[in-house]
């Protein structure tokens, strides 16, 4: 209802991202309706979404049944807004810097820093209105920040490609910090052979994840668009 705290807002009248999941479930790819940033391809007379795939998949993950007008529910739960845009930010940056820090009092003082002093504050305010640059960088923030963290801490491979695919799924050119991850999976030579082969299969699974987080948006790209690169 109108007036609720916060006033969050997340639905496929405004968001392009959130019309192309619940397109999905209509077994199409293009949009029933054209919405604002949208590519409209005239021959075909079909309108496609631009953005990530991220924002898609949560649109497609929350979704009841939606009309072809492109005018339905809010998603399933009215709180995944509040709770993915809102609070999300703040439980994995205080995670991640409580990690690193070994401090709470340093981990608070590092999420304030990162949420008052920098373009997080507006960005999230701008978010509540269902801004979908703002939603996608409020994810990828995240999972740089997931992917920061664990670079710098147990350099777990499946935690580090999980950080980089939230991230590369929200802001395509996030999947640059993949250097650093196939950088860090070259075993030294001063290490044992045993060690060595325990780094070498690390390093095929990391290139196996890598090259599956650029799979999911160039095979949406050459659908939509028929180039990857599109």
């Amino acid at each position: 209802f109108e007036g609720r705290f916060p006033n969050w807002n997340l639905t496929v009248e405004y968001n392009p991202s959130m019309l192309e999941g619940a397109s999905w479930w209509m077994g199409r790819l293009d949009l029933p309706t054209r919405l604002w940033d949208t590519a409209l391809i005239p021959e075909m007379s079909k309108v496609y979404n631009v953005f990530p795939p991220l924002l898609s998949l949560i649109g497609f993950a929350a979704s009841t049944t939606w009309g072809l007008t492109g005018h339905g529910p809010t998603p399933a739960f009215d709180v995944l807004p509040l709770l993915l845009f809102g609070l999300g930010p703040l439980i994995v940056a205080y995670h991640v810097f409580r990690q690193r820090c070994g401090n709470a009092l340093w981990a608070t003082l590092l999420l304030t820093v990162w949420y008052a002093g920098t373009a997080m504050w507006p960005c999230i305010g701008e978010a509540r209105k269902e801004g979908v640059h703002h939603l996608n960088h409020i994810l990828s923030q995240m999972g740089l920040l997931i992917f920061a963290g664990e670079m710098l801490g147990r350099r777990r491979a499946w935690v580090m490609l999980i950080g980089l695919a939230v991230a590369a799924w929200s802001r395509q050119l996030t999947i640059l910090y993949g250097i650093a991850l196939l950088a860090v999976s070259f075993p030294s030579d001063t290490q044992t052979i045993v060690a060595k082969n325990k780094n070498t299969r690390r390093k095929i699974a990391i290139v196996i994840g890598l090259i599956a987080i650029l799979a999911l948006p160039m095979t949406l790209n050459w659908a939509k668009f028929g180039s990857s690169f599109e």
